[in-house]
């Protein structure tokens, strides 16, 4: 798989809500970056700490979020990913940038309208 397919895959994996085959393709010590200003929100090492602390209250509070990449560019060893975040009327697109080694996941950072984004976070 190429580097521009595992990060693919793990949108794809991401969007059908099959975490623990999302968590096969990350690297034991990925570096998880995510700002803003809620609970999901910061930095974040491994898989476990990833996905409890990152995408399971990421599900509680925006429960019926939509992502969807619209384009990719890839550099090097490192992709870059423009999505579209929606829920409901709320709508917002960001740039998220992966690097990839040995068909593994080793960072992510995400550069995203937090302000749109504190706005679809539920109480």
């Amino acid at each position: 798989m190429t580097n521009l397919e595992t990060v693919e895959k793990a949108y794809q994996l991401f969007g059908e809500g099959d975490i623990e085959s999302l968590r096969q393709l990350m690297d034991d010590q990925i570096s998880f970056i995510s700002y803003g200003d809620y609970a999901f929100a910061g930095s974040y090492i491994g898989p476990s700490e990833i996905i409890e602390k990152n995408f399971s209250i990421l599900a509680q509070s925006i429960p019926t979020l939509s992502l969807k990449p619209i384009r990719y560019w890839e550099c090097d060893d490192t992709i870059f990913v423009r999505v579209l975040l929606t829920d409901g009327s709320l709508k917002t697109e960001s740039i998220h940038m992966w690097s990839v080694q040995d068909n593994k996941l080793k960072t992510f950072e995400a550069f995203e309208d937090t302000q749109t984004i504190a706005k679809m976070v539920k109480s």
